[in-house]
């Protein structure tokens, strides 16, 4: 069953992509300019958002993977009839329809798949984000063969027996996808944990209750700056696979590899093959260990690694060095990705789809306004380079508004921190206790707070400390560093 699954996301995702990279090449041979692929980009990834959210909540915890995800292979066959015949006639709003339709099958596609491998690795007592980080191993090499194959196929192909064979592959999905898979439908699972309960299944200890209740209390802390972290992150990227062929056709950038293939469109494709091999590397280091999980320094560093990307993908115009950079953003999106998909896979386990709603329609959202944004800032101001500076002063908005997170999250929430800071005599000091920055810095605080002179015995409040975690809120473990 896994196996088959893996293997249907690996080849939607070849086909997808192939069919995401061909958009701002066909919608540029027909004069879009900047602007134009942001509003594409923009209307497809809305309408991802949509529909992967409404999914989410009402159908994947309904109805089973197979018939949702045989439909959105139909409706992926229309997306690319629509641009055949946009090529064909040189109609620009035919293009804007299928991206309609290409969204709404990616959007019925992916929540319940993803599910459905949660679920099977469940009910089988396999980790399951072992079996999620394989997965996403599968689908991260489909997208980067898509995107390869669409930058080089173009030129050698044409349009038309470039989409008709990218059809033919989903057409595979059709035939492996399984049929009886009624144990994805999570009212299955549910019925299953009652007849074992009632049964006499053992009841877990009281240790095990303790680590799964410190691990929700984690999840719960790192669940909110993940997806952040995934929502700048994957917007970055997909600005760049947007945006970038307008800079490599202004600098001429190119990659001879193929003699008949356009050398730009080579290394548009190349690149982004490189983004996500990369991307697949991080999958597969991260189905080996779990000591990726709750480090936030890990996350930052990440994000300082993208904005780095950032800044050198818009000032250096050397094939070689830009290769290089990909693989760096590739590692830094998979690190994105896989942290925010893991939290929100294990955040619940009887409402998988309305969390993994919420996490594709972060990933459709960002893909929607981080080009829509950038395409009219680069029109706008005529500067190609403008993109990649909006995205890196957003990864650095994202790292404050992260630790933010954090911090109100690891104190019992804003509203214990406006209480402690209210009922304060030393206003000063309890803002810092509240905003330090790990649970190492306890010492230091308790010594200043003794080296306070004591308040009269009239207004002497009665005393407590400061430090000690509530029965609300969960202490700063240095692991999360």
């Amino acid at each position: 069953m896994f196996i088959l699954l893996t293997a249907c996301g690996g080849l939607y995702n070849l086909s997808a992509y192939f069919f995401g990279v061909f958009l701002p090449l066909v919608a540029v041979d027909l004069g879009a300019e900047p602007k134009d692929l942001g509003f594409i980009q923009a209307i497809y990834a809305g309408t991802y958002t949509v529909f992967a959210f409404a999914c989410g909540l009402f159908l994947v915890d309904r109805a089973p993977a197979s018939i949702l995800c045989r439909f959105s292979v139909i409706t992926f066959y229309t997306a690319c009839c629509g641009m055949i015949l946009a090529d064909k006639f040189e109609l620009f709003w035919i293009i804007y329809a299928s991206v309609v339709i290409g969204g709404l099958g990616d959007a019925i596609f992916w929540s319940p798949i993803q599910a459905a491998v949660g679920l099977d690795a469940q009910r089988l007592g396999k980790p399951v984000s072992k079996r999620i980080a394989m997965f996403s191993i599968c689908w991260s090499v489909g997208k980067s063969i898509g995107l390869v194959s669409g930058g080089f196929l173009k030129g050698l192909l044409g349009i038309l027996w470039s989409y008709v064979s990218i059809a033919g592959v989903d057409t595979l999905i059709l035939l492996l996808m399984p049929i009886k898979d009624e144990h994805c439908c999570i009212h299955q699972l549910r019925y299953r944990k009652r007849s074992e309960d009632t049964a006499g299944t053992g009841a877990p200890t009281a240790e095990d209750t303790k680590v799964q209740q410190e691990e929700a209390e984690k999840n719960a802390r790192f669940l909110p700056m993940s997806w952040v972290m995934n929502f700048v992150t994957l917007g970055t990227t997909a600005t760049v696979a947007n945006q970038y062929f307008k800079l490599i056709q202004a600098e001429s950038i190119e990659l001879h590899i193929i003699p008949d293939a356009d050398p730009k469109e080579a290394f548009l494709g190349t690149f982004l093959f490189c983004v996500y091999i990369a991307q697949s590397a991080v999958f597969l280091v991260f189905s080996f260990t779990q000591r990726w999980k709750h480090k936030r320094l890990l996350m930052y560093c990440t994000q300082l690694a993208i904005i780095s990307s950032c800044l050198i993908i818009s000032l250096v115009y050397l094939a070689p060095v830009l290769l290089c950079i990909a693989v760096v953003l590739g590692a830094s999106a998979g690190i994105a990705y896989q942290t925010s998909l893991a939290y929100s896979i294990t955040a619940k386990r009887d409402e998988k789809g309305k969390f993994l709603g919420v996490h594709e329609a972060i990933i459709g959202s960002s893909a929607a306004v981080f080009p829509l944004i950038t395409g009219l800032l680069s029109s706008m101001l005529d500067e190609l380079r403008v993109p990649y500076w909006f995205c890196a002063c957003a990864q650095f908005i994202a790292i404050g508004a992260e630790e933010s997170v954090y911090q109100i999250k690891s104190h019992g929430g804003i509203k214990t921190c406006i209480r402690k800071l209210a009922s304060s005599t030393r206003p000063c000091w309890k803002l810092c206790t509240c905003l330090k920055c790990c649970g190492s810095m306890d010492n230091l605080w308790v010594q200043m707070d003794e080296s306070t002179p004591p308040a009269s015995a009239e207004t002497a409040p009665t005393p407590t400390n400061n430090h000690t975690t509530s029965s609300h809120t969960s202490p700063i473990n240095s692991d999360d560093i």
